[in-house]
């Protein structure tokens, strides 16, 4: 079947150029293509080689687009470098700020549902990947991308 694949190469990274505008990314993504279709599970063969690999693309830009809104939505507070430096850096005001802003954040943590607030926890606290915690959770990574979403939007909503 590779040798059939290799036909479709300059089609697919055609496909993906159009869309992302960049050569090598363009490139990258059609190796991620032909890597997930070799590495397929499934003994058959593909009726429509064609049809099945463009359907592939479209899927794994999808994929992408999705990461790409997790990742903006996870931008939701981030701590400057200044506020950790300096004398006032420990005081107790600074403490007590501190603690508070944890035990809110820890509270609004426990309000989400629990598998939503079980994502949130593996991806943040246990550095685990959208793969990783959908076969961890036996959920799609679809799933785990609108977990992360819903808990960082309520986080977000939250923090204001």
């Amino acid at each position: 079947m590779s040798a059939r694949l290799s036909e479709y190469r300059p089609a697919i990274r055609g496909f993906f150029a159009r869309r992302v505008g960049s050569a090598s990314e363009a490139e990258d993504l059609t190796q991620e293509v032909f890597v997930r279709i070799l590495n397929r599970n499934g003994d058959g063969a593909i009726d429509n080689l064609e049809g099945y690999l463009f359907q592939a693309a479209a899927n794994l830009l999808r994929e992408r687009g999705r990461q790409a809104s997790v990742r903006q939505a996870a931008q939701v507070v981030e701590i400057s470098p200044d506020l950790l430096s300096g004398d006032e850096a420990h005081t107790p005001e600074r403490i007590l700020l501190g603690k508070d802003a944890l035990r809110a954040a820890m509270q609004a943590l426990y309000e989400l549902p629990e598998r939503t607030r079980a994502v949130f926890m593996l991806n943040r606290f246990e550095e685990m990947k959208g793969p990783e915690i959908a076969r961890h959770l036996g959920i799609s990574v679809s799933a785990v991308e609108k977990h992360m979403m819903r808990a960082l939007g309520h986080l977000r909503q939250r923090a204001k």
